[in-house]
């Protein structure tokens, strides 16, 4: 036996239809201090590979300006909150746009922190007492001190100062101890620490 089949197969359409143009987002660091710097980057999928890509970028709350994948965002005299970033991309034809977004968090700065001691705590008038100041930022911020006195005379800007009581009457002095740190403008904080000075004990009896 013989058996032919004879046909003709027509395909239309050309297949699947591509995929619209996409676009995704990127903050470093998401979340800093005002003043520091933040990086948006932008990147985009599925456009015309034989036109170029341009970038827009605006912000809500922050300026934002830029015409490449990458910018980079001034956060200078931002106030704590929550901040987003807006990316339009183009190649040019009327389907060929897609945007992202992506958002940034300025955080609250926190004030050093600091406590100081007097060793000794009790001096003859006219006696030194060395003041002990322990100070740190939560932040990580580099901190100075300085130092002021009720009586007598202190010296020093590091963590320790050194305080004369010369020229003080007897009873309790105060000492302030103060650090700031290296923000514009700084944060401070101060603690207290008392000395006693004590009036010299009467000569012997003749």
């Amino acid at each position: 036996g013989l058996r032919a089949q004879v046909g003709l197969n027509f395909m239309f359409g050309g297949g699947a239809p591509p995929l619209p143009p996409s676009a995704a987002c990127s903050i470093q660091p998401m979340e800093v201090f005002a003043g520091e710097t933040v990086t948006a980057t932008a990147s985009g999928s599925n456009f015309n590979p034989k036109r170029t890509v341009t970038y827009n970028w605006n912000g809500t709350g922050v300026k934002v300006a830029g015409s490449d994948a990458s910018t980079q965002i001034d956060t200078t005299g931002l106030q704590p909150g929550s901040y987003v970033v807006t990316a339009n991309l183009s190649d040019g034809r009327k389907n060929g746009t897609a945007s992202c977004s992506a958002r940034f968090t300025v955080k609250e700065p926190r004030p050093p922190v600091i406590s100081c001691t007097a060793d000794p705590a009790s001096v003859q008038i006219g006696g030194n007492s060395t003041i002990k100041s322990n100070a740190s930022s939560p932040d990580g911020r580099r901190v100075s001190y300085s130092y002021t006195t009720s009586a007598g005379e202190i010296s020093g800007n590091g963590d320790t100062a050194a305080l004369n009581t010369r020229g003080a009457q007897a009873g309790r002095i105060t000492v302030t101890c103060n650090v700031s740190d290296d923000r514009n403008p700084a944060l401070t904080a101060s603690s207290n620490t008392m000395v006693n000075v004590e009036a010299p004990p009467p000569p012997p009896a003749a």
